[in-house]
């Protein structure tokens, strides 16, 4: 899997972006109200946002580091008693950061994950997770 690492720089609006445009992605993506993780094996992350067909995380890494292998990944809130586990996906992208200012070891790694081969009953909870936690859409800005 091939890495980057690239200065960290806060989005700022696009000059072809419209206020309130969603991203052109295939499924409408989504953050998460508070107290959402993920974790793998060996990994907790911040979620990004979230849609129905895949998830994007982040998490701090070792510099120079390889990006571990995410076949299976679950998703827990503690506050709302919510747990969902092994979730099927693959990576999709990885993005290495550099945080400003950023003098030691440690990267900001973004993964997205695309869900590959869920049951029926794991895209339905997908799908309940959305329409009960979901705060807004996640838009260009």
């Amino acid at each position: 899997m091939e890495q980057t690492a690239t200065p960290y720089v806060p989005k700022t609006s696009s000059p072809h972006a419209m206020v309130g445009q969603v991203q052109a992605r295939k499924s409408a993506r989504y953050h998460l109200k508070q107290g959402f993780v993920a974790f793998s094996s060996t990994s907790f992350c911040e979620i990004r946002n979230i849609s129905k067909t895949g998830i994007a995380l982040q998490y701090l890494a070792h510099k120079g580091s390889d990006c571990e292998e995410m076949a299976e990944i679950n998703l827990l809130n503690n506050l709302e008693g919510f747990l969902l586990g092994q979730i099927p996906c693959r990576i999709a992208y990885v993005n290495d950061l550099i945080p400003p200012e950023q003098h030691g070891q440690s990267i900001i790694r973004r993964v997205g994950l695309q869900f590959m081969n869920l049951s029926a009953d794991q895209q339905e909870q997908i799908d309940d997770m959305l329409r009960r936690f979901s705060t807004d859409q996640d838009t260009i800005h």
